[in-house]
């Protein structure tokens, strides 16, 4: 009998190599949120050291009266307000990086899916094909073994004949 040959091993192979790239895709949008990640803790780090300033001028600031020069302290809230509104932009992209990884590991669980499925069947197709190249390969043995058997009695009877021919040859009829 021939030997097994999947049918689909192209599809598989795309299969294969599908996952493969949204592994890989998916490695990549963990490393950018993570990336986002790094980035916000650094903003917020920022953040609460402006707010430690704003803080310490404020206190600074607090004996005197109208001679108080509010240049830092406007340039200090300015750049808290710059810090928050990066620390906002830096949320939207960490939000819509984290609907798209959800979204690429659904993808990723669907192809690895489609992908054990024709594994699945490439498996019970070359078990089929196993057993029955072993049932051919039976049946042959069986076919040998019944034409031996054949072939031996008639060996059997074909050397019994002469000797019963050989033996009646002596024997006279009266």
């Amino acid at each position: 009998m021939n030997a097994f040959r999947y049918r689909l091993a192209a599809l598989l192979s795309r299969a294969e190599h599908r996952e493969r790239m949204l592994q890989i895709d998916v490695a990549r949008r963990q490393e950018e949120l993570a990336e986002l990640d790094h980035q916000l803790g650094s903003t917020r780090t920022v953040q609460r050291e402006l707010q430690a300033r704003v803080r310490d001028a404020f206190r600074a600031t607090r004996g005197q009266h109208a001679s108080v020069d509010l240049g830092p302290l406007q340039t200090l809230q300015q750049a808290m307000d710059d810090v928050e509104e990066l620390e906002a932009h830096i949320m939207g992209l960490r939000r819509c990086v984290i609907e798209q990884l959800a979204e690429m590991r659904q993808r990723l669980l669907d192809a690895a899916r489609s992908r054990r499925t024709l594994e699945k069947h490439r498996g019970d197709l070359a078990e089929r094909h196993r057993r029955a190249a072993s049932s051919a390969e039976t049946k042959q043995l069986d076919e040998l073994a019944a034409n031996s058997r054949r072939g031996e009695a008639a060996r059997m009877q074909g050397v019994a004949s002469p000797e019963v021919a050989a033996g009646s040859e002596g024997v006279t009829e009266t």
